[in-house]
């Protein structure tokens, strides 16, 4: 029965905070409709649209597709069509979290 309870008042709370505005545009997580897909895309206009201002977007993929299989990362990219500029996303993120960093003086 608690259970229940929980997901009205869940339901409830996130309905108060969407129809009231209070999360911010870029927050995906534990929202409807907000899929990674949809962050990706977001990104990936982001980042054309600095580009094309020549301008410089700083990413931290700190923890980002941890889960990911790094091998099969790009076949999926290809298979979902996603825009080759992003497809650094698949390589060198594996290695860039074991890359050990120079210590600071």
């Amino acid at each position: 029965m608690s259970k229940i309870f929980e997901a009205i008042i869940g339901a409830r709370i996130a309905a108060a905070a969407e129809a009231s505005g209070v999360l911010p545009d870029g927050q995906m997580s534990n929202r409807k409709h907000r899929s990674t897909e949809v962050a990706i895309m977001m990104v990936t206009e982001m980042v054309r649209a600095t580009w094309s201002r020549k301008g410089l977007v700083p990413l931290d993929f700190t923890g980002t597709f941890d889960a990911v299989s790094r091998e099969k990362l790009p076949e999926v990219q290809n298979d979902q069509l996603v825009p080759n500029e992003t497809h650094f996303c698949g390589r060198g993120l594996s290695s860039a979290s074991r890359r050990e960093r120079p210590a600071r003086e």
